[in-house]
């Protein structure tokens, strides 16, 4: 009998562990960027460019997006974008205002890295920030030609990537 009830047991533990596993393996992961649903799956859209300046001093964070969506056919589009808390105050931007931050950052991006080397561009290659934020060096490159961004960037990880002596 004890071993009748000890099999039924592990049953439903083997069941239960089925159950979770598939729960888990079958949930989407959540990724906090804006999403564009349309009401018929055949009607392709497509984000081709997105541009964001976030701000924060200190204690509130602004948001200025913009975005380009287009679809094949006219349609009726839902955008959703989720953010950590209720915004306190929803406002038309100016896309200047993208204009005048990228002008910024080319009169303040620094030239070298954060080894103190230079990291040069190259023809197709625009450096357009590199700062390092927290623990983060973030350097951004505009790049209008494939070959020169794979050759800028074997280069700069060549620069930045410190050397180890076996």
């Amino acid at each position: 009998m004890k071993t009748k009830i000890a099999l039924i047991m592990l049953s439903i533990s083997i069941a239960l562990i089925c159950a979770i596993s598939v729960f888990f393996i079958t949930i989407s992961p959540v990724v906090a960027d804006r999403g564009v649903i349309v009401p018929s799956i055949y009607i392709p859209v497509f984000e081709s460019e997105q541009k964001a300046i976030v701000a924060w001093n200190g204690s509130v964070e602004t948001l200025i997006i913009s975005t380009d969506v287009n679809a094949t056919e006219n349609s009726t589009a839902l955008e959703i974008l989720p953010l950590p808390s209720y915004p306190r105050n929803i406002t038309m931007g100016d896309l200047e205002s993208f204009n005048q931050t990228q002008n910024l950052i080319e009169l303040h991006a620094p030239t070298t890295s954060r080894y103190g080397e230079d990291v040069p561009g190259s023809p197709g290659i625009n450096i357009t920030f590199q700062e390092k934020i927290g623990a983060h060096n973030i350097t951004v490159v505009e790049a209008n030609n494939a070959q020169a961004f794979m050759g800028w960037m074997e280069n700069f990880l060549e620069t930045v990537t410190p050397q180890v002596n076996p």
